[in-house]
């Protein structure tokens, strides 16, 4: 329960209970967690020496209407594959024209600025997911201004998933996500390429869901 504190979630509204290596976590009565937090407690969990397999027991959760993801692994990203093809990018280039000259791309100078706004943890997504929210959302509303000047530089888009999504379409879908978002933006589509990086570099697999963002 030490390793649930640490990692700031309320230990004492989990009921945990093993069976030999596996382990199971619910809600406590009355302590009012949300699925959110037993999964985030489920990760913690199984990444603990000797656990084999941590689940969850929905019962007396207060956000009853978040259930589990099809197809999860217990341990990591689901092991089935999203059925839904990626997306093509847009066809069409924005038709308005700017009203004044953009400022000029200096290569070095965008990239620097990549790297702070980045930070360490890149452009972040969700288990399973291949849609930008939250935080990666922000960060790439953020580059869009830095990328749109860049009309003759090449942009590199690559998206990575942890060990249990690597192989499959979800690095290639988060790659598309970030580009498309950045197209929509008004970056010229022309210019960047989306690519599949397969698993992160990060030794926690829960850091390894993201995309980043290079200029060349």
């Amino acid at each position: 329960m030490s390793d649930l504190k640490a990692e700031g979630i309320d230990a004492d509204g989990i009921d945990l209970e093993f069976d030999g290596r596996d382990a199971t976590l619910k809600a406590a009565s009355g302590a009012g967690l949300s699925k959110a937090d037993l999964d985030k407690a489920k990760d913690v969990v199984a990444d603990v020496e000797g656990v084999r397999v941590a689940d969850v027991d929905t019962a007396g959760l207060a956000d009853s209407g978040t259930g589990a993801e099809p197809g999860d692994d217990p341990a990591g990203e689901p092991t089935d594959e999203p059925t839904a093809e990626p997306t093509e990018e847009p066809t069409e280039e924005p038709t308005a024209e700017p009203t004044e000259e953009p400022a000029a791309c200096d290569v070095a100078t965008v990239q620097g600025e990549l790297t702070r706004i980045l930070g360490a943890d890149f452009i972040k997504f969700g288990r399973g997911k291949g849609d930008l929210a939250g935080s990666g959302a922000t960060k790439v509303a953020e580059i869009a201004p830095l990328l749109a000047p860049c009309t003759d530089a090449a942009v590199t888009v690559t998206g990575y998933a942890d060990l249990y999504g690597k192989d499959g379409q979800l690095p290639m879908l988060r790659a598309l996500a970030v580009k498309n978002a950045l197209v929509e933006a008004g970056v010229s589509g022309d210019i960047i390429t989306a690519a599949g990086g397969g698993e992160g570099e990060f030794a926690n697999r829960n850091q390894n869901r993201y995309a980043v963002i290079e200029i060349g």
